[in-house]
């Protein structure tokens, strides 16, 4: 899983940073077809987790948002609670190093 969450970094950062408009559609699409992807939530918080780059974990925070937010979601209520609980936990860890840090 590590190769595919380095691809999605950098197709993250493609969206953000690429000059060529055929190229940043083509990673959007990677970006939006991973809300299909059964091991979504994983991967978000891969992104989440190793955040090399903000772009990434833009993506993953817009991608987790739009998985918990779809209308025809599936998503049974425990994942979504595991959902919100894996961010709140990841503001509170960025926040306390961020003012451990300043």
């Amino acid at each position: 899983m590590n190769d595919g969450i380095g691809l999605l970094e950098r197709v993250c950062l493609q969206i953000y940073t690429t000059s060529s408009a055929d190229e940043r559609k083509q990673a959007e699409s990677v970006i939006i077809n991973l809300i299909d992807d059964p091991e979504c939530l994983q991967k978000c918080q891969l992104l989440l987790d190793r955040a090399s780059t903000p772009y990434s974990q833009s993506c993953a925070a817009t991608t987790l948002t739009k998985l918990i937010s779809k209308p025809s979601s599936t998503l049974p209520i425990e994942k979504r609670i595991e959902i919100k609980n894996y961010v709140l936990q990841y503001l509170f860890d960025r926040y306390e190093s961020y003012n451990i840090s300043h």
